[in-house]
């Protein structure tokens, strides 16, 4: 009878250890999804090498901005969107975040919002 209260005690225990941290984080119902950094754009990357929503910037937009290819799944599609990076965020290959996808070709960039535990890499 001891054994059986104290598996249960380490199944319930354990049960919380592999749980996630980051569940439905994303506002699914404006739009977002979890993607994953999976590039980045040089800073002296030619013009015509770009995206058409890179493209139309001003030099120096482009100079000063950093921007990273992220890419989402969306009904068993993957997808690619520009994303412009927050001022003083840093994100490297690999890692998960909240997007909000944008028409690169009709001129828009998508936009992220924050970065999830390190567990989460892939």
């Amino acid at each position: 009878m001891n054994n059986i209260k104290l598996m249960l005690a380490a199944l319930l225990l354990l049960s919380g250890c592999a749980s996630k941290t980051f569940v439905n984080r994303a506002d699914w119902e404006q739009g977002a999804r979890h993607g994953w950094v999976v590039g980045e754009y040089a800073a002296g990357q030619p013009v015509d090498t770009l995206p058409a929503c890179m493209a139309r910037l001003p030099a120096n937009e482009l100079a000063s901005h950093h921007f990273v290819r992220v890419r989402y799944s969306q009904a068993r599609l993957q997808h690619e969107v520009v994303v412009e990076l927050p001022a003083g965020a840093a994100l490297r290959d690999g890692e998960q975040v909240e997007v909000w996808p944008a028409d690169c070709a009709a001129g828009k960039l998508a936009h992220i919002d924050g970065t999830p535990p390190q567990a989460m890499r892939p």
